[in-house]
């Protein structure tokens, strides 16, 4: 929670989630948990016919 905030870095997660806490009116947020994402990651590229292909099969060409 000492992690800067990636947005402003200036700012901790752990003041972030208080600030935001208070901000919404529930003094006692936490978080329940991290998702670390690399640059790309999640982002697949799917292999088959290209579009103008996939077209002229529905309509039946």
């Amino acid at each position: 929670t000492k992690q800067p905030f990636v947005m402003n870095p200036d700012v901790t997660i752990e003041q972030l989630v208080a600030d935001t806490g208070k901000e919404l009116g529930a003094p006692g947020l936490h978080l329940a948990g991290f998702v670390r994402l690399a640059l790309g990651e999640g982002v697949e590229k799917v292999e088959g016919p290209d579009f103008a292909s996939e077209v002229a099969s529905m309509m039946g060409q």
